[in-house]
C-alpha cells in the first residue's frame, strides 16, 4: 500500500522498512500503464490505500506500470 501517490509530480511513495528505513519515492513514466478494477486508467484514478502491484523499470528508478490487486 503506497503511502503516498502525487498525480502532478508523477510520484508514488512507499513507506521504508527495517531494511531501508527511509521512505521509497518513484517517478511514474509518462506512459506506464495503469489498471484500476480490470481497466485502463490514470494515475489521479488511483483509490486512496488500494493494495498496488507496481512494476518498475529494468534500472530500478521508475514505475513504469501499476495495477490495483485490492483494498486495504
Amino acid at each position: 500500500v503506497p503511502k503516498a501517490i502525487d498525480a502532478e509530480k508523477r510520484t508514488i511513495t512507499f513507506t521504508g522498512n527495517e531494511d531501508h528505513p527511509a521512505d521509497f519515492v518513484f517517478p511514474v513514466a509518462a506512459d506506464a500503464q495503469i489498471v484500476v478494477d480490470g481497466r485502463a486508467a490514470n494515475l489521479e484514478d488511483l483509490p486512496a490505500g488500494a493494495r498496488l502491484l507496481v512494476t518498475i523499470s529494468v534500472d530500478g528508478k521508475t514505475a513504469v506500470g501499476i495495477t490495483q490487486v485490492g483494498e486495504r
